[in-house]
């Protein structure tokens, strides 16, 4: 009996952890779906751009976002970086 409570209670300490990287992958996606990053792309006088994900309060595995979420941040990047390149050829 006592490998079932064992059990139920590493379930319980888990329980919380996948809320809490759940929350942390909803709470990214509202923010790149927010268009915050949007004026990002006038910027001409940065040469490199990353964008990474964390969580401060989170020891969760890396953050991979949805492929439309990778995909806008990819564009995002190109973007920039072509606006220093054209700006300074």
């Amino acid at each position: 009996m006592s490998s079932d409570s064992d059990s139920e209670d590493e379930q319980e300490d888990k329980d919380p952890a996948r809320k809490m990287i759940a929350a942390n992958e909803r709470a990214m996606e509202l923010f790149l779906d927010s268009g915050l990053l949007a004026p990002l792309e006038k910027l001409s006088n940065v040469r490199s751009f990353e964008f990474e994900y964390a969580a401060l309060n989170c020891d969760c595995e890396h953050y991979k976002p949805k492929p439309k979420y990778a995909r806008m941040l990819s564009d995002l990047k190109q973007n920039i970086e072509r606006n220093y390149a054209v700006k300074n050829d």
